[in-house]
């Protein structure tokens, strides 16, 4: 049964019209996130929204601690794709104000990356993992272009390759040792461990990625997706795993509404699942057009998609308005890629 609090969050998402803009307050997080809603599932409690990217995502409404309506979304003014060059070792920048349309603005290294990786930002904190170093590298993106080292993490990582954030909980996939580490970022700058997670269910986990209070990892020795209920996002529970017999060394992964992605590494194709049940996701389809060479990271704004080449030292662009459905418009390197692992967005408003 819900508690009183909750049942009455619950009730005015049921009065919410499409279209209308909110900040949502999450359980687990101090900060209200502004949201544009789309629906309300009364029966499930699923809530579907848009974010300031123009990303379709889904929540329950028990994971509310409130909400705001009638906020005015600010206008993006510029935004930008981070793009971690595992053999460079660089992290090149690339303004994405016409997503189709990539133009170079910039790389860094700072003398603190080798073989980065993973990347992840929460406000204008970036994380990037150096796979060669098991460190995390810190920097503060006030500036996109020209990030500045902040912090480092280390201790608890063995070969950290990919990076997920859902409030202030920061999720580091370890390659090599088979376990998720857990940080709080509180203090996004000085992160704190404070577990880890396996239960015999990992193999080389190489990607991570949230939708609601689901996080998927992806088994790159062992061909499949891991499923856990983080609704207790430091007290992660397995709740199942997927393959259908699609998935050859899966890593990276990126979600949008409903529609899971997966990139196959071993099998130069990105896999489509309907995760409308997040715990029992459903193959749709897959795609690769020629385009995909051993396809590693992906990244999604609003109606675009990216799909770093691991092998190729470039990176694919496919519109998913259809998203069962992706239609190739492009590729991008300019020279400046090397071994492409890590894509990241970051969005300017004015």
């Amino acid at each position: 049964m819900k508690s009183c609090s909750t049942f009455c969050i619950c009730k005015i998402f049921n009065k919410l019209q499409t279209g209308e803009n909110v900040s949502v307050l999450p359980k687990y997080s101090g900060t209200a996130v502004p949201l544009t809603f789309l629906s309300y599932d009364e029966t499930t409690g699923c809530v579907t929204v848009n974010d300031l990217e123009g990303r379709t995502i889904k929540f329950s409404c028990s994971d509310v601690a409130g909400l705001i309506s009638g906020h005015v979304p600010p206008p993006v003014t510029a935004r930008f794709l981070y793009v971690a060059n595992f053999r460079e070792d660089t992290v090149d920048i690339y303004d994405i104000i016409d997503p189709t349309s990539p133009a170079h603005v910039g790389e860094f290294n700072a003398g603190n990356l080798d073989g980065p990786t993973g990347l992840a930002i929460t406000g204008t904190t970036l994380y990037v993992t150096n796979y060669n170093t098991s460190t995390i590298e810190i920097y503060d993106v006030t500036n996109p272009t020209s990030p500045v080292h902040v912090g480092q993490v280390t201790g608890n990582l063995a070969s950290p390759i990919a990076l997920a954030i859902t409030g202030t909980i920061l999720y580091v996939a370890n390659q090599s040792d088979n376990t998720v580490e857990i940080y709080t970022i509180t203090n996004p700058t000085s992160p704190v461990h404070v577990g880890q997670f396996n239960g015999g269910n990992l193999s080389a986990p190489t990607g991570l990625v949230i939708t609601g209070t689901t996080l998927y990892v992806s088994n790159f020795s062992d061909d499949t997706v891991e499923i856990y209920n983080i609704t207790n996002p430091s007290a992660p529970v397995h709740a199942g795993q997927f393959n259908a017999g699609n998935l050859r060394n899966p890593a990276g992964m990126a979600i949008t509404g409903a529609i899971l992605y997966v990139s196959n590494f071993g099998d130069n194709t990105v896999e489509i699942y309907d995760s409308t049940n997040a715990s029992a996701p459903v193959h749709v389809g897959q795609f690769n057009g020629g385009n995909l060479v051993n396809p590693a990271p992906l990244a999604i704004t609003g109606t675009t998609l990216y799909v770093g080449n691991f092998n190729d030292d470039n990176v694919e662009i496919y519109d998913i308005t259809n998203p069962i459905n992706p239609v190739h418009v492009g590729e991008f390197n300019g020279v400046n890629l090397g071994g492409p692992f890590g894509l990241a967005i970051i969005s300017v408003f004015g």
